[in-house]
C-alpha cells in the first residue's frame, strides 16, 4: 500500500511539473491591434515628428507652478535622437497636440516603465495629472515601475498636452516607450486581459507548490527533500510571476514589488 501511494505521488509530481512547463509559454502583450472591437477605440502615441521637447524646467510663479510653457519659442521640434544623452539634465518637457478622433470616455495608458520618473502632464493649461514630487528626490526612484490610467476630457481633441517630467535615473527620462490613447473601460479591460495568462500561470505554480508540501509531508513522511526543493521552487516561482502582474502596482508598493522580482 506505501509503494502504491509513492507511485501515485510520483505520477502527480509529474503531471504537475509538465503543467507548469506547458503553461510557462507567455502569451504576447498587444494593444493597439485590430483584431478586436474594443482594440479599435485604442491609438498608441510614440514620441516622433509630431511632439516638441524642451530641456530643463520653466520658470515657476509664487505659487510653485511653472510658467511661459505655453511659449512656441521656447520648444525644439523633435527628431529621432534628440532626447539621447541625458547627461546632468533632471528636467524635461515634451508636448503634442492631440488630433486623434474623439472618443467617449477618454483616457490615457502609460505602461510600466515607460515615465520616467515623476511627472506633470497639463492639457493645455489645466493640471490634469501628477505622480511623485517634482524635484530630484531619492523617493521618485521606484515611480517608473508602475502604471498610469488618467481621464481626459471629452473636448480633448485639437488641445495641447504637456509632460513635465523630473528624473534622477542615469539615462531615462520623458517618455521611453509608447503610450495608449482610447476609451478607459477598452484601455482597463486590455490591462486585465494582458495579465490574465501571467495570474493563471501564477496561481498554477502556487497551487502546485503548496500540493507539493502536502505530498512531501504526508505520502514521503518528510524523507523525500527533493520533493520538498520542487514544492519551494514552485510555490515562490508563482509569486514571482505574480509580482510581474502589472494590477498589482495599484495595491503593493512599487519597491516591494521590485525587491519580489530581483
Amino acid at each position: 500500500q506505501g509503494d502504491k501511494k509513492v507511485i501515485f505521488a510520483h505520477r502527480i509530481l509529474v503531471m504537475m511539473i509538465l503543467g507548469c512547463l506547458i503553461s510557462s509559454w507567455n502569451a504576447p502583450v498587444t494593444w493597439a491591434d485590430t483584431g478586436t472591437p474594443a482594440a479599435t477605440t485604442i491609438t498608441a502615441l510614440a514620441v516622433n515628428q509630431e511632439w516638441s521637447y524642451h530641456w530643463g524646467d520653466f520658470e515657476l510663479n509664487a505659487q510653485g507652478q511653472p510658467v511661459g510653457f505655453d511659449d512656441p519659442a521656447a520648444w525644439t521640434p523633435y527628431q529621432a535622437g534628440s532626447l539621447e544623452g541625458k547627461g546632468a539634465q533632471t528636467f524635461l518637457w515634451l508636448k503634442t497636440t492631440l488630433q486623434k478622433p474623439a472618443v467617449a470616455n477618454p483616457a490615457i495608458f502609460i505602461p510600466l516603465f515607460t515615465g520616467y520618473q515623476s511627472f506633470e502632464i497639463y492639457l493645455d493649461q489645466t493640471l490634469i495629472y501628477q505622480t511623485g514630487e517634482l524635484r530630484p528626490v531619492f523617493a521618485n526612484t521606484y515611480l517608473s515601475r508602475t502604471w498610469h490610467l488618467f481621464a481626459l476630457p471629452a473636448d480633448y481633441a485639437g488641445k495641447t498636452l504637456f509632460w513635465r517630467f523630473c528624473s534622477l535615473h542615469p539615462r531615462d527620462i520623458g517618455l521611453v516607450g509608447d503610450i495608449y490613447l482610447g476609451e478607459h473601460n477598452a484601455l482597463f479591460e486590455k490591462i486585465l486581459l494582458n495579465n490574465l495568462h501571467l495570474t493563471i500561470l501564477s496561481a498554477l505554480f502556487i497551487i502546485t507548490g503548496l500540493l507539493s508540501y502536502i505530498v512531501f509531508l504526508k505520502v514521503y513522511a518528510r524523507k523525500n527533500y527533493a520533493v520538498f526543493a520542487f514544492a519551494t521552487l514552485a510555490t515562490f516561482s508563482g509569486f514571482h510571476l505574480l509580482a510581474d502582474a502589472s494590477y498589482l502596482v495599484q495595491f503593493i508598493a512599487p519597491r516591494v514589488l521590485t525587491y519580489i522580482w530581483y
